[in-house]
């Protein structure tokens, strides 16, 4: 799993934890969880927050949507905004916008 807070000029490893032991044919079955540290700084500018996953071919998930008729297989990069705001007091906040909602909700960048 790699991040990018540049829109993807530059990536950077995230850590990657395997709470699962491989089958024995050496395979892994369960979502990998993954972790990356990130200074506060760093947001300062950043319009979105990027994160792509690779396998064990080296194929990587697609910057940009392909949408198909059944709209399966759509698997691009993972965008998520990044909003600098105020708060009423006057205080420097920021907000992270999800490209949809989970659920019957509305909102997100996408919708």
């Amino acid at each position: 799993v790699e991040v990018s807070t540049d829109r993807g000029v530059h990536w950077r490893l995230a850590e990657i934890e395997r709470k699962e032991r491989p089958t024995e044919h050496g395979m892994y079955w369960c979502w990998i969880w993954w972790g990356f540290k990130l200074p506060v700084s760093e947001l300062i500018g950043c319009r979105e927050m990027w994160c792509r996953a690779w396998d064990e071919a080296n194929n990587t998930q697609a910057e940009n949507i392909t949408w198909n008729l059944m709209g399966m297989g759509n698997n691009p990069v993972f965008r998520v905004r990044v909003h600098a705001a105020k708060t009423a007091s006057g205080e420097h906040v920021l907000r992270f916008e999800h490209p949809t909602q989970p659920g019957q909700q509305t909102g997100g960048w996408m919708t």
